[in-house]
């Protein structure tokens, strides 16, 4: 019997679809129109999922970059005046402080230091704009998980005995020796020469600004080791034997709290001189999070108007369709039709014209994170779910919208309905 029950019921269900293409077939104009609304909505819905999907993937990407559990104590740039103060104090990043660091923070397990040098001339000559010389340390590789592709990374031993041998990135490598060999050939930075003994493999860098902080792209360093690097070049008294020091904590260790300390014991060595910053790429993940939370609740909100305005377009249409139609449900009734059959009916063109809308408003959806993608260089990416959501807004649409035109057609009295004019 409810099996029965049900089939009958699925029969009118197919028989209202079918009605109801029919109607909206011969009023194309009018479905049209109030198809428009809910494109637009579904549209931007679409759209702005993509670009905060998009957001998101760069986002973790920097971060794995940096380093989720890692800590970046940064040398603060300050004017020459107040520069002449702070090194009576404080000498600035140091190797000394690499160490201390490693030692002094509880759960850290490697520290690296890494100090950027200006290179007037190099041989060979550069193809397509300089690379930049870097000293760091030997254990450096492992902070910021650089893999190397050819050769090696220098050893620690190498390090000590500041060696001078270095290891380039993929586009320094290019630039140098273009698609030639490169182990064993000699790089000259200024009046040194270094003897290649690695190549790190490429890393795609999303963009070089995050959350405030500047990134470097490491495809263009040509790493040296660090005391290497003091031994063979000279610096000017104010400045700091290092731009920044890695640390790199247990994954099960409070960043946060490590950062507390490590910015206490810099205070400390450095005699209370406001000459650094610590950086938590933990927090700058969070921070990025939180600014692409307000950004959906934006767009979200515009969207949602859209979808808003879309929907009171298919309850007008629907109410003057019912109108129109008003002979036509007392010449259905007439015939045998019930109540439910005609509220199926209207219900179903509603729900049609909404899917309608949908699948156009994904389409533009597309089209949207395409041209943001191109035109704003932005990444974006539609997602499964989001054509999911996006489709399910317009199922409730239709069935919230439509219900009182479909209902109000249904409860037309049918002796009425025939003689309407």
């Amino acid at each position: 019997m409810a099996a029965a029950s049900r089939s009958r019921g699925w029969v009118f269900w197919q028989l209202s679809v079918t009605s109801a293409l029919s109607s909206l077939r011969a009023r194309k104009l009018r479905t049209a129109l109030s198809v428009l609304g809910i494109v637009f909505g579904v549209g931007a819905v679409v759209g702005m999922l993509a670009i905060g999907a998009g957001a998101e993937q760069e986002a973790l990407e920097m971060i794995e970059l940096l380093g989720v559990n890692n800590l970046i104590v940064q040398a603060k740039e300050v004017p020459r005046q107040e520069l002449l103060k702070i090194r009576e104090k404080s000498l600035g990043l140091n190797r000394r402080d690499v160490e201390d660091l490693r030692v002094g923070v509880p759960g850290a397990t490697v520290a690296a230091g890494r100090k950027k040098v200006h290179v007037r001339q190099w041989f060979p000559k550069p193809v397509g704009g300089d690379p930049r010389l870097i000293g760091a340390s030997a254990s450096y590789t492992r902070v910021l998980k650089l893999r190397v592709a050819e050769g090696r990374w220098y050893t620690p031993q190498e390090e000590t005995s500041a060696e001078a041998v270095c290891v380039l990135g993929s586009t320094a490598r290019r630039r140098l020796f273009g698609f030639g060999p490169a182990l064993g050939r000699q790089v000259k930075a200024n009046d040194t020469w270094w003897t290649v003994v690695g190549v790190v493999s490429s890393r795609l860098m999303p963009r070089t600004q995050f959350e405030g902080l500047t990134l470097q792209d490491v495809n263009l360093d040509v790493y040296v080791p660090l005391n290497s690097l003091h031994k063979r070049f000279a610096f000017d008294w104010q400045e700091t034997e290092l731009d920044e020091i890695y640390l790199q904590l247990d994954p099960g260790i409070d960043v946060r709290e490590a950062a507390v300390l490590a910015r206490g014991l810099m205070r400390r060595r450095h005699r209370e001189q406001d000459d650094f910053t610590v950086v938590v790429p933990e927090a700058l993940l969070a921070q990025a999070q939180r600014t692409q939370r307000i950004f959906n609740l934006v767009m979200g909100a515009i969207a949602g108007i859209s979808l808003l305005v879309g929907g009171i377009g298919i309850m007008n249409i629907m109410l003057a369709t019912v109108l129109e139609r008003t002979q036509e449900i007392g010449v259905r009734r007439s015939v045998g039709a019930r109540t439910r059959d005609i509220f199926q009916q209207f219900l179903a063109e509603a729900i049609l014209i909404a899917l309608v809308g949908g699948v156009l408003g994904v389409a533009l959806g597309f089209t949207i994170s395409g041209s943001v993608r191109w035109l704003a260089a932005w990444r974006t990416s539609v997602t499964p779910e989001s054509v999911i959501v996006a489709f399910g807004v317009c199922f409730l649409v239709g069935v919230i919208f439509g219900t009182y035109p479909a209902r109000r057609a249904a409860q037309l009295d049918p002796v009425r309905a025939l003689h309407a004019e």
